[in-house]
């Protein structure tokens, strides 16, 4: 596993690297933004079981290649716009 991963990417996450507790052992996230440092903070949005990428959630850089369960493949663009609108700042 490579240790940064790509914004736009799909990436299945082991859900003990992430912030909230979560009954589910992986999840589907996309990744929105890439820190600048490789031990900074990745920012993804995880899929909710409904389907819509409904979380915004943080996971330290250094976490990252333990994170990874398998590569989900990419959004599309206009599905990477859409939720990337979703939690626009």
């Amino acid at each position: 596993m490579t240790a940064m991963p790509e914004v736009q990417s799909l990436y299945w996450l082991d859900t003990t690297v992430l912030p909230a507790v979560d009954p589910e052992p992986s999840r589907l996230a996309v990744v929105l933004h890439l820190p600048a440092a490789v031990t900074g903070t990745i920012t993804v949005a995880v899929r909710a079981g409904a389907g819509e990428f409904s979380r915004l959630v943080p996971v330290q850089g250094s976490l990252w290649p333990a994170a990874v369960v398998a590569t989900a493949g990419r959004l599309d663009d206009a599905t990477f716009a859409a939720v990337q609108a979703r939690f626009a700042r």
